[in-house]
């Protein structure tokens, strides 16, 4: 296994690092049991092509939160994040960790993207964001993201080295915002997978990774990054962030900024 120093330099310099094989076999017995459990409930709440169900908190009535409290608690991750990052930072609490599931009928594909930023209007990240982006990306101990798999997952797909780029290359902004081209409502199934993988392989220097049962990926979502998905192939990931208190704090605050500002630049 790679020390956490190994770990920290992959992260500082690439943008994203994998743990391999950090989970033991009988805790993803557990998870992949309740996660059965998670898929038929999302379904049933929010259709078919639902893939996520997030915070599992939430469905402590209806889901056993034990595996995912010994997820939160596994010796051996929090150690090797302690050691990269702060006595402070945690992961895996049930008010914000989720589930992330494969479509049920038809491939999809998110659009490339990098959090926060291209969560938002242009006009509202430059008014409100910008200057904090610009500290955030350069700063290794936040924006920091977990994919962590039970079944074998590649559906993530990352740019590395473009984390703490505060401009985009204009090759990276046209791959972007060729997503509304796609036209995949008018496709068959295997056009619609074909369209959305072209898209996902179009950024340049991208990569997919490659997750087998227990690897837990940290990643700076600050960075280029895309899901693609196809319904064929089982998916339940956990999905959440490597943060401190204050740093969720300020996150939930950002949250609430932006959707004020947006209010204020639509009137």
């Amino acid at each position: 296994m790679k020390s956490s120093d190994q770990h920290l330099t992959e992260l500082h310099e690439e943008g994203a690092t994998i743990f391999r094989a950090i989970l033991p076999p009988s805790l993803i017995t557990d998870l992949r049991q309740e996660t059965d459990k998670a898929r038929d409930l999302a379904r049933k709440k929010m259709g078919a092509q639902v893939q996520r169900l997030q915070p599992i908190g939430s469905y402590a009535d209806q889901l056993d939160m034990k595996p995912f409290e010994d997820y939160r608690d596994l010796p051996a991750l929090n150690e090797i994040l302690k050691e990269m990052l702060t006595t402070d930072h945690n992961y895996g609490a049930l008010d914000a960790v989720g589930i992330l599931l494969e479509p049920g009928e038809k491939a999809r594909c998110t659009n490339w993207h990098r959090d926060l930023r291209d969560h938002m209007a242009k006009d509202v990240f430059e008014d409100e964001f910008a200057e904090e982006w610009k500290v955030m990306i350069i700063d290794m101990q936040k924006c920091l993201q977990v994919n962590c798999a039970l079944y074998e997952d590649s559906c993530t797909w990352y740019v590395p080295h473009s984390h703490n780029r505060y401009e985009a290359f204009p090759e990276e902004e046209n791959v972007r915002d060729a997503i509304k081209d796609l036209g995949l409502d008018d496709l068959d199934d295997v056009q619609r997978e074909a369209a959305c993988l072209n898209y996902t392989k179009s950024m340049p220097g991208a990569f997919q990774l490659h997750l087998d049962p227990g690897d837990f990926a940290l990643y700076r979502p600050c960075g280029w990054h895309i899901g693609n998905y196809v319904p064929y192939k089982k998916r339940a990931t956990l999905h959440d962030v490597v943060t401190t208190g204050s740093f969720k704090a300020d996150r939930e605050k950002n949250n609430l900024r932006a959707q004020e500002a947006k209010k204020r630049l639509d009137k």
